[in-house]
């Protein structure tokens, strides 16, 4: 009866996140990076030097929107709310790997009411696709972490291909779980060789697609843009590609992630820097953009505490906006402040994962889930490539919701053990 209940429960929830984007239309909201995203779309074939900043999969997903919609606005709002509507679902088949059937849906029905996994949705950013890409990874790993086979390692290694293609972020987390699992069958190399092809063909293409844009081979993006930003300490930067300009900020530097409490932010930006990249250079040119900012210690320390900070608090932007962007805002108050004080549970969760993951025995499948979301998060507050944005940690969000659920469930099961 209980989990009749939770299955309608869910069931119904999809269907109303399918309604979201007819709420909250993405065709609407077409400032900074929604914006940006979507009219590179539009080139897609012959992408401007923008285009090879940013990772291959999420630019191809929206061209063949485009394409196939014909810039029709109900026809995007229904693809974007398919893609609302399954996240939860995805990620109920990576918990049914870890738990029960009442404990997984009662992780994907959190994970569906969360706003963080909500208001994105209104948005044209690469999380929308990420998310989902993430969960069914995560359950084909997990699968075949529990019953290795080559077709499920197949599928895990295309499923991580295509999330890394999407944001890096997942790349770690990808070789991290076909590790576990290539380890698991013995390091044998004939299962492994069809799934490395495809995941090579993929990259190869991604490449192919970056080099048509800034003219380097790189699968996954140009990440010095967003590390000359960390470095420097600029408010914004002033990017010329062969002359033509474009402008490239980030809403942490403007974030306070602990208010109302505290008004503390990111120490002082420096006024914009410019950045001139001659593209025939190729790597070159971004080698001696980077130069200027070097490797520095005191720098990477502080740099090293406040993206801890970040990654404890910080609300996520789109769907939260810093108080200097507001001309720029066109969320509803009300939704804002739910994702404003919703941030507030991650920093107790990350925290009581981190504690409880030492504490609490688990199978050795549950053990590779939580050291993946560990593994995560110390990447993330490790980096040195960006100043990390709230939006940033929340490809590792649902696996916190489920690796404290799953933790959970095994200290009540000790528990009724010792009782």
């Amino acid at each position: 009866m209980v989990t009749r209940a939770l299955w309608g429960g869910l069931l119904g929830l999809c269907a109303l996140r399918l309604l979201y984007p007819f709420y909250n239309s993405p065709v609407i909201q077409m400032v900074g990076m929604s914006g940006r995203q979507w009219k590179q779309a539009g080139g897609f074939l012959t992408p401007e030097p923008m285009a090879g900043v940013d990772s291959y999969l999420y630019q191809a997903w929206l061209w063949a929107l485009r394409s196939l919609s014909n810039d029709h606005a109900f026809t995007i709002q229904l693809v974007c709310g398919l893609l609302c509507a399954v996240l939860p679902l995805c990620w109920y088949a990576c918990a049914r790997q870890l738990l029960p059937q009442k404990w997984a849906l009662i992780a994907a029905i959190l994970i569906g009411l969360h706003p963080s996994f909500l208001t994105i949705y209104g948005y044209f950013a690469s999380e929308t696709l990420l998310l989902p890409l993430i969960g069914l990874a995560c359950y084909a790993s997990l699968h075949c972490l529990r019953t290795p086979a080559p077709r499920t390692l197949w599928l895990a290694v295309l499923l991580w291909t295509l999330a890394a293609l999407t944001r890096v972020i997942a790349l770690p987390a990808g070789l991290l779980c076909i590790g576990l699992i290539w380890w698991k069958m013995g390091f044998r190399l004939r299962p492994m060789l069809l799934p490395l092809l495809t995941s090579l063909i993929l990259l190869g293409i991604s490449a192919e697609h970056h080099h048509k844009a800034v003219n380097v081979y790189t699968p996954f993006g140009i990440p010095q843009l967003n590390a000359l930003l960390a470095r420097s300490d600029a408010s914004r930067i002033n990017i010329y590609f062969d002359g033509r300009h474009y402008w490239f900020r980030s809403p942490a530097a403007s974030t306070k992630p602990l208010s109302p409490l505290s008004d503390w932010h990111m120490s002082p930006r420096t006024p914009p820097i410019s950045v001139h990249i001659v593209t025939r250079q190729g790597r070159e040119a971004w080698a001696q953009a980077m130069e200027k900012y070097p490797f520095d210690a005191t720098h990477y320390a502080r740099h090293l505490s406040q993206t801890v900070m970040m990654l404890l608090f910080s609300p996520s932007w789109p769907e939260v906006w810093p108080d200097n962007w507001r001309n720029e805002n066109q969320i509803a108050p009300w939704e804002e402040a739910l994702n404003k004080y919703a941030r507030w549970l991650w920093a107790p969760l990350i925290i009581g994962v981190f504690i409880c993951a030492a504490r609490v025995p688990l199978a050795e499948h549950q053990h590779a889930f939580i050291l993946l979301t560990l593994s995560l998060l110390i990447i993330m507050a490790l980096q040195y490539t960006a100043l990390f944005e709230g939006r940033y940690r929340k490809p590792v969000e649902p696996l916190l919701i489920i690796s404290a659920i799953t933790l959970l469930y095994q200290h009540r099961q000790r528990s009724i053990g010792h009782a």
